[in-house]
């Protein structure tokens, strides 16, 4: 009798206990989670991370705890645990978008910009209404002077009406100005150091050492580049413009004789092929060939110089002064943008130069972003509201959509 007691006992004791474990085991998690909360409320930060990276090992699943994991790794500054923290969460996870800017922000820290591209261009098509993606991809391409994309998503956001200063000024110079050229520089050689497959970067590397005057440096830097990726227009564009810069013609021809069909697409193909006319003593080719680049890109500053140089030289001094005065034009919507990027406060005298300008060269569009610029800053204008009311009775013509036929400049 008592042996059946104590078996009972035993069987009663097995299952409370059975009860209990399964209990403890279904709420432990969320005890590991709430531990590696208050460890971290009390700066006990690397006992946090420990517990969360328990969790995960068991629920590598959890948003929450990777967000908390990624936080803590973003205030020390260690960003391999903030990419490895979120590059764990599934881009069909409804956090999916901002984690994804989050993580390229870290492996750009830690200067890979192939990856960091990678992860924004994911996050933008997965919110396209979320303005940061396109914010930090405009950064990179800018950076790597990829004018394309960059220009692109520029117009995208003017498009979305939510262009303002910064952006707006990039629209005016994508692809033809670089300031910061030495701070730039320093940022994508470390990118290309970190990723020897990164020809952007290495590509941006030979640019901004040919506008430093490091020619040499900067041609073996693209022919590099070439070895590799042989049918790259923007390489082949860049080591021509190494070539002309040094007066190697001979070099310059070669390189323009062996890019492919689509690059010669390119106005700046053109435009190379008439500087290598002028240094020749070709004259009447470089009004030739200035003029199939002109036609491709009206608002080139450099190329209406050149042709007007061009011009010139051959005796059609009327034609060489307009010319010109579309290259002066050009140059002081460049400097009005230089001085309005680094002013401290905006000066609304500025802008409304700026609308004017672009309004004179037909860039219609730019005129009426730089009028609501405006009009944010003073609504009842009178400058800016009736620019805004002649502008919208014009065809909206701009660097995207040029003017066709007699409107042409």
């Amino acid at each position: 009798m008592r042996s059946y007691r104590g078996a009972v006992l035993v069987w009663v004791l097995s299952l409370i206990l059975g009860v209990s474990c399964r209990y403890v085991l279904r709420e432990g998690p969320e005890q590991v989670f709430e531990q590696a909360r208050r460890f971290a409320a009390t700066n006990r930060f690397a006992e946090a991370e420990t517990s969360l990276r328990r969790l995960l090992a068991r629920q590598p699943n959890r948003t929450d705890a990777r967000l908390l994991l990624g936080k803590l790794a973003h205030d020390r500054n260690d960003w391999a645990t903030v990419v490895a923290a979120f590059q764990g969460v599934a881009d069909t996870d409804p956090m999916a978008g901002s984690i994804r800017v989050a993580e390229g922000d870290a492996w750009l820290k830690l200067n890979r910009a192939v990856l960091a591209e990678d992860r924004w261009v994911r996050a933008y098509h997965m919110s396209p209404e979320y303005p940061q993606p396109r914010l930090r991809l405009i950064y990179l391409y800018g950076l790597q002077l990829r004018r394309e994309p960059w220009a692109k998503l520029l117009w995208e956001l003017y498009d979305r009406d939510q262009a303002g200063l910064r952006e707006m000024i990039q629209l005016m110079i994508a692809g033809h100005v670089v300031w910061e050229s030495e701070e730039a520089t320093q940022d994508v050689r470390r990118f290309a150091e970190a990723d020897g497959a990164d020809f952007h970067s290495r590509r941006a590397v030979g640019v901004y050492l040919l506008l430093a005057g490091q020619i040499p440096e900067a041609i073996r830097e693209l022919e590099s580049i070439l070895q590799s990726n042989h049918n790259d227009a923007e390489t082949w564009l860049a080591l021509v413009e190494c070539h002309l810069a040094r007066a190697d013609n001979e070099s310059a021809r070669k390189c323009l004789d062996q890019m492919s069909e689509p690059t010669q697409a390119d106005y700046r193909f053109w435009k190379h092929r008439g500087s290598l006319a002028v240094l020749e003593l070709r004259l009447d080719d470089s009004v030739s060939e200035f003029a199939k680049a002109l036609a491709k890109a009206p608002f080139d500053r450099e190329l209406h110089q050149k042709m007007s140089q061009s011009l010139r030289l051959v005796g059609d001094f009327d034609a060489a002064g307009h010319h010109a005065v579309i290259a002066e034009k050009l140059a002081k919507i460049h400097r009005l943008c230089h001085s309005v990027h680094h002013q401290r406060s905006i000066s609304l005298s500025d802008i409304l130069q700026l609308v004017q300008l672009c309004e004179a060269l037909g860039l219609i569009e730019e005129s009426l972003g730089w009028t609501k610029l405006g009009l944010k800053l003073a609504k009842s204008d009178a400058g800016f509201v009736a620019a805004q009311d002649r502008l919208l009775a014009l065809p909206a013509t701009s660097s995207r959509h040029p003017p066709l036929g007699e409107d042409r400049l």
